[in-house]
């Protein structure tokens, strides 16, 4: 009767960890939930191939990044064009499946996360994007 109970016992214990695939349909990542919200093109950093430093955008477009994945731009951003789809693929790294720029998106947070640097691996001599937050989601 002990090890009835005891089987019974592992058997409800595994059930209950079932894990279900469906608890999470967006391509955001609950990992980085600072990413969503909006956000204001402030510089960005293109070399063509020589010294190339970052450049202010003054009147830069802003980028509002929904909690599926979904972002759309008041005018194009770099990187961001006008709309489309970003997809978490660390906490880190996000690729664009509707860019024609084929490479992942590398982005840190600084400043308490209100700015975002992104970087494209695509880019040999490098080339970047900071993103200064606008408004949280909600």
């Amino acid at each position: 009767m002990k090890r009835l109970s005891l089987v019974l016992l592992v058997v409800v214990f595994f059930a209950a960890c079932k894990k279900n695939e469906s608890e999470r349909p967006n391509p955001i990542d609950p990992v980085v939930p600072t990413l969503l919200g909006q956000w204001k093109e402030v510089q960005y950093y293109v070399s063509p191939g020589s010294l190339a430093s970052w450049t202010d955008v003054p009147d830069g477009g802003k980028v509002m990044i929904n909690p599926n994945g979904e972002y759309k731009t008041s005018k194009p951003v770099t990187f961001f064009g006008t709309g489309g789809s970003i997809v978490l693929k660390s906490d880190s790294t996000f690729t664009m499946p509707n860019s024609s720029a084929m490479g992942s998106y590398f982005f840190k947070f600084t400043d308490n996360g209100n700015t975002v640097t992104i970087w494209f691996s695509a880019c040999i001599e490098g080339c970047g994007v900071k993103l200064k937050r606008v408004a949280f989601p909600g």
